[in-house]
């Protein structure tokens, strides 16, 4: 029989919050240049890029390209740190649940290890699979997003210090 788990610390509970608000830093920087683009709709542009990256033939050249990249990575990087915290504190929520059953979170985890682990080339394959192998990659890392912080937040308030 499987030994049960035990449930998470508040302190564990807040230092995965933690994760997730530098995540959501950085997703908060892509959206100030979208909305400098006057585009407003985030899924698509961010859709955009990532064909662009899956294409290898994205020229990062302008600032606004280098930052775009930029805060995309580290986004998506942290986002999948965040992803580990949850798996190893047990946590389950529905809608989370569905969501890292998707073949994207192998592929988000490649991303991660590419961004924060050197690679020889620019467009590693370790950066542009994501947008070459992944499904509806925009969407599900939105809705990822916004669950896992919901659910970590529901977590953080149910659970005294």
């Amino acid at each position: 029989m499987r030994e049960r788990q035990r449930k998470p610390t508040h302190e564990e509970l807040l230092t995965l919050h933690r994760y997730f608000v530098w995540a959501g830093q950085m997703q908060n920087q892509l959206l100030k240049l979208f909305r400098r683009r006057k585009d407003q709709r985030t899924v698509p542009e961010l859709t955009k890029a990532m064909r662009m990256l899956a294409s290898g033939r994205w020229r990062v050249s302008g600032l606004t390209q280098i930052r775009t990249f930029l805060y995309l990575s580290y986004w998506y990087g942290a986002l999948h740190v965040v992803i580990d915290g949850w798996n190893q504190l047990h946590l389950s929520d529905p809608a989370v649940d569905q969501l890292l059953q998707s073949r994207n979170v192998k592929l988000l985890r490649e991303y991660r290890n590419a961004v924060f682990h050197y690679q020889r080339r620019y467009y590693a394959d370790k950066f542009t699979d994501l947008g070459r192998k992944g499904e509806r990659v925009a969407e599900w890392v939105n809705e990822l997003h916004v669950a896992i912080g919901d659910a970590i937040l529901d977590r953080v308030k149910a659970t005294p210090p």
